[in-house]
């Protein structure tokens, strides 16, 4: 029981760690009015959610997290609901299905009734919920965050899948045995991570991890018909354009330069009001997927540590990786061609 309880509070630590470290990303206050609307809106999901239940699958997702929608976009859906388990934001639909949003009413468990800390209140919660509906499985994009480790809890005698929609390799909550079995398979996006979370996470117990089919490994070439881009891939911890980036930008501004938003940054105004002093060409990446960028420019990625940076890898995409905890995490990744890392950006782009 000691080493259960030791593992997931070094998780939530971890994990509360790097929410801490974004406090001076502005985020948009929202009107009175609009929070009437979501709590409105939670409620009639839920209600609606409760009374047509008729399915055995239940997806539980939040806003943009694209890989964990696009797996299931040529999959049948027909026997599934999708639950949104974010608090404020709502999503109206997920690969075409309506979405129940839900997620306000853990927050409105821990403020109004059981003050008491908010882990406990999602379980009971998710709990109260789940105990009125007959289900035989459920899918989730990562294992440890606040909602979907209590739902592991909740749910241990159902089917758990979890669908890869991050970085895995050396990413802490995947780095360490787990004391117990936590789901039952997992979809993964290649061999090492396959690898990985055999010799690591689940290296005690058996766990069915299952490559996904429709990944698209073939490379990337580059198209003299085009024009190149850099796509700045945002770290949410760094609070807008990472210093070294920033510093490069200053003398070398002739680059089309887009930007990527990490999916819980709400506000472009950090980014535009550094990129504004500089003379540069650039815009916001607004597409739901990263890759529809390939189809007009010949991109290169540079990120302080998104893990987009595995992606473009394994697309063969150049790929810069400008911070040492990057450096760190996708160490696996780094051989000096098509993915490397640097504190000094000229040096790369004057090889161009």
């Amino acid at each position: 029981m000691n080493r259960i309880n030791s593992f997931f509070k070094e998780n939530h630590k971890y994990i509360s760690s790097l929410n801490n470290n974004n406090n001076s990303v502005l985020i948009k206050k929202k009107s009175f009015f609009l929070k009437l609307s979501i709590v409105f809106r939670n409620l009639i999901d839920l209600l609606k959610f409760l009374l047509k239940f008729k399915h055995r699958k239940i997806i539980f997702t939040t806003p943009n997290i694209t890989s964990y929608e696009n797996f299931f976009k040529d999959r049948c859906l027909k026997n599934t609901s999708v639950l949104n388990y974010h608090t404020t934001k709502i999503i109206n639909t997920f690969s075409g299905q309506k979405v129940y949003n839900i997620g306000f009413f853990t927050k409105f468990f821990n403020d109004k009734f059981l003050k008491r800390n908010k882990s406990a209140s999602t379980f009971r919660f998710y709990k109260l919920l789940l105990n009125f509906i007959n289900y035989d499985e459920i899918f989730i994009p990562c294992y440890y965050d606040e909602v979907t480790i209590n739902l592991i809890f909740i749910c241990n005698n159902k089917k758990i899948t979890e669908i890869q929609h991050g970085s895995i390799i050396n990413f802490f909550p995947y780095s360490r045995p787990s004391p117990i079995k936590l789901v039952d398979e997992i979809f993964v996006n290649n061999i090492q991570t396959k690898n990985y979370l055999e010799e690591h996470l689940y290296k005690d117990f058996k766990v069915n991890v299952i490559l996904k089919k429709d990944i698209n490994l073939d490379p990337v070439k580059y198209c003299n018909l085009k024009d190149d881009m850099i796509l700045y891939c945002s770290s949410i911890e760094v609070n807008g354009i990472h210093p070294v980036f920033y510093k490069f930008l200053q003398n070398h501004n002739l680059f089309k330069l887009r930007i990527r938003m990490h999916p819980r940054e709400t506000s472009k105004k950090i980014f535009s009001d550094q990129l504004n002093s500089i003379n540069i060409n650039y815009d916001f990446d607004e597409f739901n997927d990263w890759k529809d960028n390939l189809n007009n420019y010949n991109v290169i990625v540079v990120t302080p540590w998104s893990s987009i940076a595995e992606e473009s890898t394994d697309l063969s995409i150049k790929t810069i990786i400008i911070d040492k905890i990057g450096r760190d995490r996708f160490k696996h990744l780094i051989d000096d061609n098509i993915c490397m890392y640097t504190n000094d950006l000229k040096n790369i782009f004057n090889e161009k």
